[in-house]
């Protein structure tokens, strides 16, 4: 299914020509979502919780997609595939910003997107410029478009405009699994990309559905911010989209090849769980903060590192393992311009390869590794820590051996974990899961903007684009949270960054890591503890003993921040308030939180 893809007219000139009017761009204004949703959001706030039920709940979905299911052994496959660009032009960064721009003499190999360089461009003006030859890519998709003028580049995501790739250090991939038990089969896949829209989901599922029969599938994105920009807001300037739709088309096709190969290993499966904490006096004293640091006050940091490995119930040989952690993926910062998965690529090599310790070396359990992204508001981030290896060899830049080394860590953590007397084996645990839609407001209206001006590849609903953007015409988004169960494991999908604290509490400060305080003295607007809620928390409610968080699932929509601490500067979600307000900047709004986490507890709590 191709996708039809909304150019992005500039947003300052439409605003400067229309005075702030919505009459920019083309979005899908009125549209209402596919005939096989239905969203259940704050419009059945005043109605009998025991009528409502999920959008979709297997085993036993009263559409027949999934038929109830008697005792049946757990089945599951796994798959790799690559989603990493093969086609993009060369540039030389002058001034070394890490950010292309004409005006800092930086200069784009006029190359083609198969950068093999011919001798010179001689252009219709008269001009003509030499390029020095560079490695190229020569597979069936080369780009012979030399000398056109054009930079044809693949901009990066994450850290603002302009970062243009220059290179590969490492694959991005899409791993998923399939599980299958009796009549039920899902599909879980991870992608190594800032993010990943709910209609693209929802493309994914029907395809998914009509070409394999899987009954639902759940998509995550690690949030990588060394992958090109699939969101549209990270393009050559602020005013311009950077998604290249041939590319979004080979993610989709990608993760229905992912589903297919992995469907067609499924086999008889045991599980194991596990979990490890990585505790205050670990790693040189530095425990969590060795590779995570909240960067909002108040510091709560999920400290927990979760493993799910799927063993063939005949052999004993690893199909899959699923490492479920929380930290952004930005070890490389800003001026990084090559793509990697960054520290998700050394976690899942730990997982299935192995590692070497002071203590000797740990093997690998094999498979396939998946690592799913979990919090990450807050921010969490490992920009700011000083990052020890399993050695004791200490990275505080950015760089390849700092986001190696946070990987091969967490993924010695999993290993441990799986090895421990607290892991838990189940040769046929029972499978379960269950989706909710709603429709949340887009507050903030700089997203607005952006929706009108068609870098938001996705619809928004009930907003009349000839109207002006206004409180009331913003229009709404249509997003997901999901709910999984395999055995004692609870999973809980969140469309987007959540913060620790929804989830797990911490506003005792028992989250907060050894090297921060859980309010910063220096704070010149400290949040107001006083007005925190108390448990019980999502994973209080969830149970299990295996809770855990699978973020940007099904869908990116930003920030998602506590009511009592959303706090706008002025103004609003442009600047920040005083205090370490940046995620409002990058949030729908203040509305987003209650409604999901309302959600959130009717999916948990709901039973058939």
């Amino acid at each position: 299914m191709r996708r039809h893809h909304r150019s992005a007219p500039g947003i300052l000139p439409c605003l400067l020509a229309a005075g702030l009017s919505a009459g920019c761009g083309e979005p899908d204004a009125g549209a209402g979502p596919d005939d096989d949703a239905t969203p259940t959001g704050d419009d059945d706030a005043g109605d009998d919780d025991s009528a409502w039920s999920p959008d979709l709940a297997c085993p036993g979905d009263p559409s027949g997609i999934c038929a109830p299911t008697g005792e049946a052994a757990l089945r599951a496959g796994a798959a790799a595939t690559e989603i990493t660009p093969h086609l993009w032009e060369s540039w030389t960064d002058a001034d070394g910003d890490g950010s292309y721009a004409r005006s800092d003499g930086d200069t784009f190999l006029d190359c083609g997107t198969d950068r093999i360089c011919p001798v010179a461009c001689a252009y219709g003006d008269g001009t003509s410029v030499t390029f020095e030859p560079s490695p190229a890519w020569t597979g069936p998709d080369a780009d012979g478009s030399e000398c056109n003028q054009s930079f044809e580049a693949v901009w990066i995501a994450g850290f603002g405009n302009g970062r243009a790739m220059n290179g590969v250090h490492d694959d991005l991939w899409a791993r998923g699994i399939v599980l299958s038990q009796g009549e039920t089969t899902l599909g879980i896949v991870s992608l190594d990309l800032v993010g990943y829209f709910y209609n693209e989901v929802q493309e994914v599922r029907e395809r998914a559905r009509t070409e394999l029969g899987i009954d639902s599938v759940f998509v995550s994105s690690t949030h990588n911010h060394n992958s090109p920009d699939t969101m549209g807001i990270w393009g050559r300037a602020i005013t311009e989209s950077g998604i290249d739709p041939d590319y979004m088309d080979l993610v989709q096709d990608r993760i229905l090849q992912v589903l297919a190969d992995a469907q067609a290993g499924l086999r008889p499966v045991e599980v194991t769980f596990a979990a490890r904490v990585i505790e205050d006096d670990e790693v040189f004293g530095k425990g969590i903060n060795n590779f995570n640091i909240d960067s909002r006050d108040p510091s709560v940091v999920d400290k927990t590192v979760r493993a799910l490995r799927f063993a063939d119930a005949g052999s004993g040989d690893t199909v899959a393992t699923l490492v479920n952690w929380s930290n952004h993926p930005e070890a490389l910062g800003s001026e990084n311009l090559l793509l990697t998965s960054d520290f998700s690529d050394s976690l899942r090599r730990t997982v299935e390869e192995g590692v070497d310790t002071p203590e000797g070396r740990v093997e690998g359990v094999g498979g396939v590794a998946v690592f799913v992204n979990g919090m990450v508001g807050g921010l969490m981030t490992p920009l700011h820590c000083d990052t020890s290896t399993l050695f004791g060899e200490v990275y505080s830049e950015h760089s390849f051996e700092k986001s190696d080394a946070i990987g091969e860590f967490i993924g010695w953590y999993a290993l441990q974990a799986l090895a421990g007397e607290q892991a838990r084996h189940e040769a046929a645990p029972p499978l379960a899961f269950r989706t909710s839609t709603l429709y949340l407001p887009v507050e903030n209206w700089t997203y607005q903007l952006a929706f009108n001006a068609g870098l938001f590849d996705r619809p928004a609903y009930d907003f009349d684009p000839d109207r002006p953007v206004g409180d009331d015409n913003m229009g709404n988004l249509l997003t997901e949270v999901s709910y999984l169960e395999i055995g004692p494991a609870r999973v809980l999908g969140i469309p987007g960054e959540l913060l620790p604290e929804f989830f797990l509490g911490g506003y005792d400060g028992s989250l907060t890591g050894p090297l921060a305080d859980l309010v910063s003295a220096d704070n010149p607007n400290p949040p107001p503890l006083d007005r925190a809620p108390p448990p019980p928390y999502l994973a209080d409610l969830m149970g299990g003993d295996f809770p855990m968080v699978f973020g940007l699932a099904n869908d990116e929509i930003g920030y998602i921040i506590p009511e009592f601490q959303y706090e706008l500067g002025n103004p609003p979600y442009v600047s920040q308030a005083d205090g370490d307000h940046y995620e409002e900047t990058n949030s729908v709004g203040p509305s987003a939180a209650p409604a999901l986490i309302s959600a959130a507890e009717r999916l948990i709590t709901w039973t058939p």
